[in-house]
């Protein structure tokens, strides 16, 4: 359970500081797709299935404009 809750807390500092920086418009810096929207997507794999069930934490719920940026991705992806 102490891992549990100590991977909550930087699941919730990690999606802060997301916060405070990232435009979401579309990408995360901006109008121009960059290295840090690939190395996002990759990093939030896991904690997106496994949050959830395990730690009761989904990024989708604490990262603003999610959602829409991931809609962006996806475009990307699968051209």
């Amino acid at each position: 359970m102490a891992l549990i809750n100590e991977a909550n807390k930087l699941f919730v500092k990690g999606c802060s500081i997301i916060n405070d920086c990232a435009t979401m418009k579309p990408y995360l810096m901006g109008p121009k797709i960059s290295m840090l929207d690939i190395f996002l997507r990759y990093s939030l794999a896991i904690p997106t299935m496994v949050g959830p069930k395990l730690a009761n934490f989904h990024p989708m719920e604490a990262i603003q404009g999610l959602d829409q940026w991931q809609i962006a991705m996806a475009k990307v992806t699968s051209r």
